[in-house]
């Protein structure tokens, strides 16, 4: 297995600047700027993290852990895109965080731990390991829309999140369960070279697996018609951080779903791009 640390750089980092934050908390219980200081550097880190992995993609895109991550320009960009959100975020929501008081902490390690899900999503090329981001993210998601916990608004918002949420995760494991079944395959590599190399008698099991993952995907973005559960749930979100949760789970679905849908069912091209177009 070729192990490359700057292919997660970006996720280690953040990873740690969670664990700095919950700790100094624990210890120290400092006042907000010193989270604040602690947020900036991580992520201020994470972007050269990011910036190192776009000039060692300009040449040639990489592969690392066993075929399961790519370093290249496209997913490079994605995490820049991340970063900036998430920086955006935190200053947006900042208001929320000093009037949590302890679990103002909590809130900027949801923040990183979403962002560091949303970037395994994006350099991705295994469905399995796009699926942990995806619940990493999503996770994290779930209870920054429930953390100011002060309103029946705020209840409702993280489970109604949490239930079509769960139920999201499950339709995009089953499509990648069916893909496997046809396939023999989750690396989205391997299924497009399995469709390079095989005829496909009888393509029903994929074809229905793909529109799954594309369906999974399209409830986590609220992409219509599987969007009536957004208004509720951002309505009852803290205020400040809302932009994130909207702005964090596109970037990172929709770069997922580019990668799947280029790399493994350029076969069926004609039929996933109209089921795009209809979203």
């Amino acid at each position: 297995m070729n192990v490359s640390y700057l292919a997660i750089g970006p996720e280690i980092i953040l990873t740690l600047g969670a664990v700095v934050v919950l700790m100094v908390d624990v210890f120290r219980k400092p006042p907000p700027r010193v989270h604040a200081w602690i947020a900036a550097v991580t992520l201020a880190l994470a972007g050269v993290a990011v910036g190192f992995q776009w000039a060692s993609a300009s040449d040639a895109a990489s592969m690392s852990f066993s075929g399961m991550l790519i370093t290249d320009t496209f997913g490079a960009f994605a995490s820049f895109l991340l970063v900036g959100v998430a920086a955006l975020g935190l200053a947006a929501g900042w208001g929320m965080v000093k009037e949590l008081g302890r679990r103002g902490a909590e809130g900027i390690v949801l923040v990183f731990m979403a962002t560091t899900g949303f970037m395994l999503m994006a350099t991705a090329t295994n469905l399995v390991l796009i699926f942990v981001g995806l619940e990493v993210a999503s996770m994290s998601l779930y209870v920054l829309a429930g953390i100011t916990r002060k309103t029946l608004q705020a209840d409702e918002a993280a489970l109604k999140y949490f239930l079509l949420g769960s139920f999201a995760s499950a339709v995009f494991i089953y499509g990648a369960a069916l893909v496997f079944a046809g396939t023999g395959s989750l690396s989205v590599i391997g299924i497009g070279q399995f469709f390079s190399a095989y005829v496909v008698l009888r393509p029903g099991v994929v074809q229905v697996g793909m529109a799954l993952l594309i369906v999974g995907v399209a409830f986590k973005v609220s992409a219509a018609p599987f969007h009536v559960w957004a208004p509720d749930a951002y309505q009852g979100s803290p205020a400040g951080i809302v932009g994130f949760m909207v702005a964090a789970a596109k970037v990172g679905a929709f770069a997922a779903l580019a990668r799947i849908l280029i790399f493994a069912f350029p076969k069926f091209i004609d039929e996933w791009s109209s089921g795009l177009a209809l979203l």
